[in-house]
């Protein structure tokens, strides 16, 4: 009997999200387990992770500061236990049974790397349809709509994959695995296809986005801060572009353009720019 699925849940002064984040992913059913970590949250977020029940909630830290995604995850991998592993974003709402869909591809097929639920909105992968079947791969029984990486949100993979590309002098706000070293090893990443839509709130599509809020003074998406957007605008159109770039490549060439982002001659390339 396969052992549950456990999740890293990472939460941090986002109680409106909790609010409806967490007891969505506790009415599913499924054979899994949480683990919390509250990134030092003053609006109450914490008292909700401790409000639960659940016996699926197995361990809820409190840090005393924002240690961002890196400290979590690294934490969470001492503490979990499962073969197969994985991570839920506050502001996502994921789809009934994504666990035991996921899980079993990953299990049976060990040339997958990292599988997750569709992130963006349904007219996103509408709009680029078209293009988008033409990167559905079949392996074994199972279809992936492959891409080089994907959002580290609604996500799992085995553990064995996970210790594999973990980067542990990795010091950025984001999740400590290499996920375009997995494609470049042979992996495949991708979603779930049919896709398991999922809501992601911080969309400023969403009618739950607190960055639509009237009162809203913050950019709330650590996406977005990180990449310095000032509005919910830019983020929306960001998004927008980012699923584009995803379809507007082959695997084959998101591989060469990552090669060349990454060479000595594109370093010596921007030199050259920005000395003009």
């Amino acid at each position: 009997m396969a052992t549950p699925v456990d999740i890293l849940y990472i939460t941090c002064n986002r109680r409106e999200y909790v609010e409806r984040s967490l007891p969505a992913l506790l009415a599913d059913k499924g054979d899994f387990r949480v683990y919390c970590w509250d990134n030092g949250s003053t609006d109450g977020s914490a008292d909700i992770l401790f409000s639960y029940r659940d016996k699926r909630i197995i361990k809820r830290y409190l840090s005393p500061k924002n240690a961002n995604q890196a400290k979590p995850f690294f934490w969470f991998l001492e503490q979990s236990q499962s073969d197969v592993i994985g991570k839920l974003d506050d502001d996502t709402l994921a789809p009934v049974g994504w666990t035991q869909k996921i899980s079993e591809a990953v299990r049976n097929e060990k040339r997958l790397g990292m599988i997750g639920c569709w992130t963006f909105m349904p007219e996103d992968f509408e709009r680029n349809r078209k293009a988008a079947m033409r990167k559905v791969v079949k392996i074994g029984q199972y279809q992936i709509l492959q891409n080089l990486t994907i959002g580290f949100s609604a996500v799992l993979m085995r553990r064995e994959v996970a210790l594999r590309f973990l980067m542990k002098k990795y010091y950025e706000p984001f999740m400590p695995i290499d996920k375009a070293k997995m494609t470049l090893k042979g992996l495949i990443n991708g979603w779930y296809f049919p896709l398991l839509y999922t809501e992601m709130m911080d969309d400023p599509r969403s009618k739950y986005c607190l960055m639509n809020k009237p009162n809203a003074r913050n950019i709330t998406s650590l996406c977005a801060k990180w990449r310095h957007f000032k509005t919910s605008q830019e983020y929306q159109k960001w998004l927008m572009e980012d699923v584009d770039r995803s379809f507007n490549n082959n695997i084959g060439q998101q591989i060469r353009e990552y090669h060349w982002n990454h060479s000595i001659w594109k370093k010596i390339y921007r030199k050259v720019i920005n000395q003009k």
